[in-house]
């Protein structure tokens, strides 16, 4: 609901922050490594954290408990939109992971550099030039690609209603793709 803040941090814990104090309020412990990404469940109660310790954690909380899955080099990871899964990239893999029970049900292999989800669709992008879109809850998980090029995607982030695709790649530009046709809309030059 925007009250509170999720912090990842290389000295191996995720801290909770009051958004409109800044006021830290609470510390996570656990991971024996640099935490590389955390983010929230949709109602709140829970966090997800990915871990160069080759997992990622859900920690609930309301009760202080947290729980352990293997993930080797596990950098990002997110609740679906409806909180009913965990989807949670490393490099070379993608798994799906039911919250409730925190069984993996899918696995799909690829060289995944960022994650973002809009329920129906998941967008990878991947050190491997290519953004893949795809339906996570489907069995065979087949994806198509928004791009292929020679150029390393960063990132890839669906709009808010889901419609849209933007990324960065390495040749600095912000690329706006359609979502259902995977077709490139536009580009823009940025510079860091």
């Amino acid at each position: 609901d925007g009250s509170y803040i999720v912090s990842a941090s290389d000295d191996q814990t995720i801290r909770l922050w009051d958004a409109a104090t800044g006021k830290q309020l609470e510390v996570l412990s656990g991971h024996t490594s640099g935490v590389k990404y955390a983010s929230f469940s949709p109602n709140g109660n829970e966090i997800v954290s990915a871990s160069w310790d080759n997992t990622i954690r859900i920690w609930n909380i309301t009760n202080n408990k947290h729980y352990r899955i293997r993930h080797k080099n596990a950098e990002y990871t997110t609740f679906s939109k409806d909180g009913k899964y965990i989807i949670s990239a490393g490099w070379g893999t993608v798994k799906l992971i039911e919250a409730r029970t925190r069984k993996q049900i899918k696995e799909f292999q690829g060289s995944i550099g960022s994650i973002s989800d809009n329920s129906d669709y998941v967008v990878f992008s991947g050190y491997d030039n290519n953004i893949r879109l795809t339906e996570p809850f489907i069995k065979e998980f087949p994806h198509k690609k928004l791009s292929t090029n020679s150029h390393i995607a960063y990132c890839a982030i669906f709009s808010p209603n889901g419609r849209i695709v933007v990324s960065a790649s390495s040749d600095n530009l912000l690329k706006i793709w359609d979502a259902e046709t995977g077709i490139l809309k536009d580009s823009y030059k940025f510079t860091l």
